[in-house]
């Protein structure tokens, strides 16, 4: 017998949470889902944040109005996509108006939940910090409208847009963006042909892990 395969199998395993190929495999996958909602939690009271209201959010849902759009969309296959990938397109866009409804009553409570919490009386300051979108979800399945606000905000480049996200945007006046629905169809549906595997379930981008290690700072709101 070869000595070094010898030694390989008299080799200890690892500890489990030092076994990276494990802890990044499909059988790791609720590990990293807790470590998503323990990891901030450290961070709460490590800054003695004692109350907070999280929304998880999906790229994956839309409001009503995108999913209609799409919907439409879809069923005019302006896309120009064969038959069987229309069917597909089709049975996303259907899905995305059944599930539309719990967007908006997400961004419903959010509005609710923020006007109260302006008008209690206290005198510790309360903000809101966020990491400029990214995250769960696949970024093909983003709103057009929601990266053309990105956008026009400064937060996503037209190329960006283009790369990341599939949605073309055509400058406007006044430093504003229009979609171009029709382009931005065919480059998703080109996209998603073009991929190898499915997305990481989470990818927070660059700018999550400069912020991190303290390159950038996180935008803070306060009020």
């Amino acid at each position: 017998m070869d000595d070094n395969k010898k030694d390989d199998k008299l080799k200890p395993a690892p500890l489990a949470y030092e076994n990276e190929p494990f802890l990044t495999s499909p059988d790791g996958r609720v590990l990293r889902i807790l470590a998503e909602y323990q990891e901030p939690l450290s961070r709460f009271r490590r800054e003695q944040i004692q109350d907070t209201v999280v929304f998880f959010g999906s790229a994956r849902f839309h409001g009503a109005d995108a999913a209609r759009k799409n919907l439409a969309s879809a069923e005019k296959n302006e896309a120009r996509v064969s038959a069987e990938q229309q069917q597909e397109t089709l049975k996303r866009a259907q899905a995305a108006v059944d599930m539309a409804r719990y967007y908006e009553d997400a961004r419903r409570l959010a509005f609710l939940l923020t006007e109260w919490s302006i008008q209690i009386p206290a005198r510790r300051r309360r903000f809101v910090v966020t990491t400029g979108g990214g995250g769960w979800g696949d970024p093909l399945e983003r709103e057009p409208e929601l990266v053309q606000r990105d956008a026009i905000d400064g937060k996503v480049s037209p190329e960006a847009a283009r790369e990341h996200y599939g949605v073309v945007l055509l400058a406007a006046a006044d430093g504003l963006f229009d979609i171009e629905a029709p382009a931005t169809a065919a480059l998703r549906a080109n996209l998603r042909e073009q991929r190898k595997a499915a997305p990481a379930m989470i990818d927070r981008g660059a700018g999550f892990d400069k912020m991190l290690h303290g390159e950038v700072k996180p935008w803070v709101r306060s009020g």
